[in-house]
């Protein structure tokens, strides 16, 4: 199957490329989530702690999604100003790593993909023919 003409890109590279966003992502949620219940009883706000609002804050002026490249966002982070943000940088690339690696069922994604794309192409064809 030809499927060059979809850019300079292969297609297994851009879904790689997406899927390292969507780690990124999965690692931002759960160090936030990490974050809303470490020290914070003393505070009025129960889910905060400077690197929450810190983290969120960053987040806000620079989002994950905006240019679609997770590891651009972490670089970026790593240059932040305060310590406890460079040091979440390093956090959320273990995260990141450790959800690929051991977490993310590749093959039920795989697996999954192929049952839909089947169900529908099934659904289209019986509407149309």
């Amino acid at each position: 199957l030809f499927a060059n003409g979809v850019g300079p890109q292969v297609p297994e590279a851009k879904a790689a490329r997406s899927m390292k966003l969507l780690f990124t992502m999965v690692a931002l949620r759960v160090v936030l989530a990490q974050e809303e219940g470490f020290g914070n009883e003393c505070h009025d706000d129960p889910s905060y702690t400077e690197l929450y609002d810190d983290l969120t804050t960053y987040l806000g002026k620079n989002p994950l999604n905006a240019g679609g490249d997770g590891e651009a966002w972490l670089r970026e982070l790593m240059r932040h100003d305060k310590l406890h943000c460079r040091l979440a940088a390093v956090r959320l690339l273990e995260v990141r790593d450790v959800y690929a690696s051991r977490e993310f069922d590749w093959g039920e994604v795989r697996r999954e993909a192929l049952e839909d794309m089947e169900a529908t192409r099934i659904a289209m064809l019986n509407e149309h023919l």
